[in-house]
């Protein structure tokens, strides 16, 4: 089984990129581009915020953040003249029925905001499905439940897209049938359905453990990348259609002389002409561009001819292996090469 970075070193990316977005506000205009300062946290209504934000049908912005003494965690609001304030906040009962650790929601077309959560929910703290209205309503649309690393549904979901039939689409971590996780669908009434479990083929040539949920291209079908197996061990590319038909389409490579496109990538998006890009963060010792102590950003397109081409390169890796280990939770315990010193890999 491929594992790759834990997934909750993602928070402290989005955490810095959050405290950005809240700090400035940023206009667009054709003759200059300028930053305003928009608002803060001040510990009481919040603090180290995580993820992006996502602009409501009342014209305010809405994300996630600690909230209290407690550490628990909120879904709050900002409104265009900086005021925050909280929409809802989790785990205040026993257990965390209503999840905890959530993911920065989404708009759907019903107007209310959806999102997962990593952890919490009735069962065996293996995270939830919600539905968020904008007065704080919230309802819990699923709980994820896996007794074992391998149950069928998956375990520690990465959050949520709505897709153009209108369902929910999402991936999971770790669980499903083989352990590293599934690609599932559920509607706003809270209907269930594995779409596909990763690491089906031998292997795990499939691919396997998502830290990422997928997108929706131009041509109505799903894509997006896991964090570990394929043929060379540092992760795929995948196409997967709202029928569940699943292909790959790329195979990142872990290490080696020739191995350029390296491993780990991360969330995809698309442009006007229905290319996909992304980022690895991950060079691999044996590139001779990289260098000591860094991460890489590479930008990927593909998929026009369900080919890959590396059309930018920034090596900025590591020149020398080392192991490193991380341990979060509960059956989160993963080994894996990385940079000697790479902070943002630790949360």
């Amino acid at each position: 089984m491929n594992l790759p970075l834990n997934p909750k070193s993602h928070f402290t990316l989005g955490l810095l990129f959050a405290c950005v977005v809240l700090t400035f506000a940023f206009a667009m205009r054709s003759e200059a581009q300028t930053f305003n300062y928009l608002s803060e946290f001040n510990g009481t209504n919040g603090k180290w915020p995580w993820g992006s934000l996502v602009q409501a049908t009342d014209g305010n912005f809405y994300g996630t953040s600690i909230i209290g003494n407690a550490s628990n965690h909120q879904i709050f609001r900002v409104t265009p003249a900086g005021e925050i304030s909280t929409v809802y906040e989790f785990c205040l009962k026993n257990g965390c029925p209503d999840g905890f650790y959530p993911w920065t929601p989404i708009l759907a077309t019903d107007g209310n905001l959806y999102g997962a959560t990593d952890e919490g929910g009735d069962n065996t703290n293996d995270g939830t499905v919600y539905k968020l209205t904008l007065q704080g309503k919230l309802t819990t649309l699923h709980s994820f439940t896996c007794v074992t690393v391998f149950c069928n549904e998956g375990s520690f979901p990465t959050g949520l897209i709505q897709a153009s039939d209108g369902n929910f689409y999402g991936t999971t971590t770790w669980g499903g049938a083989n352990g590293n996780g599934t690609l599932f669908r559920i509607d706003t009434a809270g209907n269930f359905t594995v779409l596909y479990t990763f690491c089906s083929q031998t292997n795990c040539t499939d691919g396997g453990v998502n830290v990422f949920p997928p997108m929706q291209g131009r041509d109505g079908n799903l894509y997006g990348t896991t964090n570990g197996g394929g043929t060379q061990g540092g992760g795929v590319l995948y196409q997967i259609t709202l029928a569940g038909a699943y292909k790959v389409l790329y195979n990142f490579c872990y290490d080696g002389p020739n191995c350029r496109n390296n491993a780990y990538p991360t969330r995809l998006v698309e442009d006007v002409d229905g290319n996909l890009f992304g980022s690895t963060a991950w060079a691999g010792s044996y590139n001779s561009e990289a260098s000591l102590n860094s991460r890489p950003t590479i930008a990927l397109s593909c998929c026009t001819n369900l080919s890959m081409e590396v059309t930018r390169t920034l090596l900025l890796g590591s020149s020398s292996p080392a192991t490193t280990t991380f341990t979060e939770s509960r059956r989160r315990t993963m080994t894996l090469p990385a940079p000697s010193a790479n902070p943002a890999f630790i949360r």
